[in-house]
């Protein structure tokens, strides 16, 4: 039993929070509640599913809310993607 008071008692998010799914591991948009259970979205659409309420807490604030590995890693793939094609010398 844990010690810390938050812990004990479910979070209660807002429509259109970005909550954690605690017992799949998966951040989703918190949609509604019906029948006891929180219906989630992924943040950028796609199938709803359904957790307990008591698996549902906010994102944790030291990882990035989005992809795994953060915006930065997609954004360097990107550029590094048009850079490489740029850099290609044309054929003689």
């Amino acid at each position: 039993m844990s010690n810390h008071p938050d812990r004990n008692r479910p979070h209660r998010p807002h429509v259109g929070e970005l909550v954690r799914d605690h017992r799949s591991g998966r951040d989703g948009v918190y949609m509604d509640t019906q029948g006891g259970q929180h219906y989630l979205r992924p943040q950028g659409g796609g199938r709803e599913w359904t957790a307990q309420p008591e698996h549902v807490g906010p994102v944790p604030t030291e990882e990035p809310q989005g992809e795994p590995g953060g915006g930065d890693t997609r954004s360097s793939w990107r550029f590094g993607r048009r850079r490489a094609t740029s850099e290609r010398s044309p054929a003689a």
